[in-house]
């Protein structure tokens, strides 16, 4: 019976939001304790391998944005945040410089924090 309870056990489940690749409607409202994604200012989900954080594009008043340490490829997705005054994405997966003319509208944005991506590297 040990082993079909280690199979089994809590634990488990306690790790699949870490394996999530979509930032979800509940996964902001959990973290940034609202009921809208209108009433978010602050998002702050680092480390959860997310790919997909195209929700953002839906929060219309959020003004600082930390998606570190996930594996995030474009900044597209952030070229509809006018109200961004912070964004930071260390270690994710940004190869191409290209990337930031999909923040040029941002004129708020202030801080802008992409080291440890493959486009920050030294050739």
């Amino acid at each position: 019976t040990g082993v079909r309870l280690g199979l089994t056990c809590e634990g488990t489940q306690r790790h699949l939001p870490t394996m999530a690749k979509s930032l979800t409607l509940n996964m902001v409202l959990s973290r940034c304790r609202v009921d809208t994604l209108e009433q978010v200012r602050k998002l702050n989900v680092w480390g959860s391998d997310l790919t997909d954080v195209a929700l953002v594009a839906e929060m219309p008043n959020v003004e600082v944005i930390s998606l570190s340490v996930n594996k995030i490829k474009t900044l597209k997705e952030f070229a509809k945040c006018y109200k961004l005054r912070e964004l930071y994405l260390r270690k994710n997966e940004i190869a191409d410089v290209s990337e930031l003319l999909h923040l040029q509208g941002l004129t708020n944005l202030s801080v802008l924090w992409l080291s440890e991506n493959p486009c920050a590297e030294d050739s």
